[in-house]
């Protein structure tokens, strides 16, 4: 069966960048774990769109001897972590031509969304943005999942999950999909989607 909606991860799929946090890192002579206290707490409610990242983040600046200001340190991190993969988005864009629906499906805090979206122009690539803060759960959790899938059937874009496939680097994400009906594959290299049987 010919697939009809293709799904695609950002970070590790689209985006090939490694974590602004080494940068920053090896720049300012700190300890990752400054950092990666923040990401693995604060972070989270930014991400399924509870908290904004500016009011999370602005305590964490001082400890982590950033000498600008907020605004600043957001452009640093954002200038630091995309390096898009110029090859999969032409591949992409072949499959859109050939009337293929091709989405982001990716765990998103509101501003760095906009920037993906906006800024890096992926509206321009892709059909639409699935991203857990505006749907308010993350992509271990089923109801991502099942909004993404509702959304799509609203739209008319699908019959039924069959016509789904979803390309993820986290195998957790993988499996709530695969969970969820959509047939999901794990992403280590971009042949995993390039080899694909289309059925063009």
């Amino acid at each position: 069966m010919t697939k009809k909606v293709l799904l695609f991860d950002i970070d590790g799929v689209v985006n090939k960048s490694e974590y602004f946090s080494l940068a920053y890192c090896k720049e300012y002579g700190i300890e990752q774990p400054l950092i990666t206290t923040f990401f693995k707490n604060d972070f989270i409610p930014c991400l399924i769109g509870e908290a904004d990242l500016k009011e999370k983040l602005a305590p964490y600046l001082t400890k982590w001897q950033w000498p600008d200001s907020l605004d600043a340190f957001l452009d640093y991190w954002f200038a630091h972590d995309v390096k898009l993969d110029e090859q999969l988005i032409a591949f992409v864009q072949d499959l859109r031509a050939k009337g293929y629906y091709c989405a982001l499906a990716s765990q998103q805090e509101h501003y760095r969304k906009t920037h993906l979206w906006e800024t890096k122009r992926l509206k321009d690539k892709f059909d639409h943005f699935y991203c857990s803060s505006d749907i308010g759960y993350l992509k271990k959790d089923t109801r991502f999942f099942d909004a993404l899938i509702a959304d799509l059937e609203a739209k008319s874009l699908i019959t039924s999950k069959n016509d789904i496939v979803f390309w993820d680097d986290t195998k957790r994400c993988v499996a709530t999909a695969l969970e969820c009906g959509v047939e999901a594959i794990l992403f280590e290299k971009n042949q995993d989607i390039m080899n694909y049987d289309f059925k063009f």
